[in-house]
């Protein structure tokens, strides 16, 4: 376990940025050959848990957000038998805006971070000063000494504002002639070479220990979850989370993924709620994917299309999509047998489909309808039949909703195959037309299932019971609305919609095959 040396004094936030134009920066060497190799961040933070002790054994109650930075003892030993000192400069990441940490920034002639000296009147600038480092006696079991520096007390609207921190070594070169002491500043890489792997708010870092359960997890919730629930910046605020879509080739021998193009999407939800990433089209016009066919790979994102909301944007969902042709049967039988069963849930009805008269919402009842011709007891689900609560004189629509073709588009499904009748018993024969939701004046094309015959050339209505529609064929951003005649026949209020099939593409191009 590694010894932690707390730097109790804080480098703590500059408070304002000047000019980028810096020079007359301090040039200057280490004596002898001094190294820093081992010298580098620690990912991520971690949160004040107990309170502070006073002078007078008296608890003080803070927070704090601390960062860690690592070196070997043979190169720390090194650093301090020249004097070097360490310290740690924490800085809001919102008030970076393109800066780095550096040491121009930071401790040069013209620093861009700095404290402000505002008594009576005076607002000069005042460089950031070496913190002392203390002795250090105990090393880890990898003879790693850990150096951690602090900002506390933080305000509790921000414990959802992100800090950067960065660790650094003043190096002393004393000039022979003057006596005068200078200094070289090495900064610590970030962990793995990344700014985002040490920007951390206080509130992630705590929802981070609860969900991994740590050992100061009831505590974290009590001290930052629990507290910040009660101000107005949880309230009345949607925090960004990311959904990464990410276009792959899979080498079916290999089971390798390629990905080949990425889309990120920027989403907002409340503070820990659970949000769950929603497959998109494919992305238009990119060079290299536009003549290809996608599939929303169920498998594969699985376990990365949901997650909590959390603070500083630290929430990354991931969606993977698979080009159609690299795909096995097995996999397409798969996706396609998930596919139907969340377009047969009763319970996401509402979602894909809609009942209305003459434009107005309908109250209806639907449940899952089963094969009439399975042994007894058949639990096979087939379809969903809708029954509204009143017959129509006059026309009723039926929406298969924008959610509908979306999901479809998603999945990479070329046409859908499906029964659409009235109930079995009744006797009657269905007649309807099918249009465009956003241009209700524009018909969709609806084939024969088996013939692939188009049934609704010159405005017919269609009569047979199991239909083909093309993806292509309906407007992105809106559904079909299929017009139920509204004579007494067809028009009773009880309708079967299932016996779902669909097919993929059959090449890995745009050109769709009838």
């Amino acid at each position: 376990m590694k010894k932690n040396v707390v730097l109790t004094a804080l480098l703590f936030l500059a408070c304002a940025f000047l000019s980028l134009g810096l020079n007359g920066l301090l040039q200057v060497k280490a004596q002898g050959e001094i190294k820093t190799e081992t010298f580098k961040m620690e990912e991520g933070a971690s949160v004040r848990i107990k309170s502070l002790i006073d002078k007078d054994g008296n608890e003080i109650e803070s927070n704090g957000l601390r960062f860690s930075a690592e070196i070997s003892l043979e190169e720390f030993n090194a650093l301090q038998s020249v004097g070097a000192q360490f310290g740690m400069v924490i800085v809001a990441s919102d008030l970076l805006k393109g800066v780095e940490i550096t040491e121009e920034t930071v401790f040069g002639l013209e620093p861009s971070f700095y404290f402000t000296n505002e008594v009576g009147g005076d607002t000069s600038k005042i460089a950031m000063l070496h913190i002392p480092y203390p002795s250090c006696s105990n090393i880890d079991k990898d003879e790693n000494i850990e150096i951690c520096g602090s900002i506390v007390n933080i305000k509790i609207n921000n414990f959802t504002r992100s800090f950067v921190g960065r660790a650094y070594v003043a190096i002393p070169q004393t000039d022979v002639e003057t006596g005068v002491v200078s200094y070289t500043y090495v900064f610590a890489p970030y962990f793995k070479e990344e700014i985002g792997n040490n920007t951390r708010c206080i509130y992630y870092v705590a929802q981070r220990a609860i969900e991994k359960e740590e050992e100061n997890a009831s505590a974290a919730n009590q001290k930052y979850i629990i507290p910040f629930a009660e101000t107005d910046r949880f309230k009345n605020y949607n925090y960004r989370y990311y959904v990464d879509h990410c276009y792959v080739v899979h080498n079916e021998e290999t089971n390798e993924h390629e990905i080949i193009h990425t889309e990120t999407e920027i989403c907002y939800g409340e503070l820990n709620s659970i949000v769950i990433a929603e497959p998109i089209i494919k992305p238009e016009d990119v060079e290299d994917i536009k003549d290809l066919k996608f599939i929303y790979d169920i498998d594969a994102s699985i376990e990365t299309k949901e997650g909590l909301v959390y603070a500083g944007g630290m929430q990354r969902l991931r969606l993977y999509y698979e080009t159609a042709g690299t795909i096995s049967e097995e996999h397409k039988a798969d996706t396609l047998a998930t596919l139907v069963q969340d377009f047969l849930d009763v319970n996401k009805a509402s979602e894909n489909f809609g009942l209305h008269i003459n434009g107005n919402d309908e109250d209806w009842t639907v449940v899952p309808v089963y094969d009439p011709n399975g042994p007894e007891g058949n639990t096979d689900q087939i379809g969903v039949s809708f029954t509204t609560t009143q017959n129509a004189s006059k026309n009723r629509y039926m929406l298969l909703s924008k959610q509908f073709f979306e999901k479809l588009r998603a999945f990479g499904v070329e046409s859908i195959v499906f029964d659409f009748h009235t109930a079995p018993d009744s006797g009657k024969q269905m007649k309807f037309e099918a249009y465009q939701e956003e241009d209700k004046t524009a018909p969709v094309n609806i084939y024969d299932a088996t013939t692939n015959e188009l049934l609704n050339k010159n405005g017919q209505s269609v009569t047979s019971p199991r239909i083909k529609i093309y993806i292509r064929d309906v407007t992105e951003g809106g559904g079909v609305l299929i017009v139920i005649d509204q004579s007494a026949s067809s028009n009773q209020g009880k309708y079967h919609f299932g016996n779902i099939t669909f097919t993929f593409p059959t090449t890995n191009t745009n050109k769709d095959n009838q």
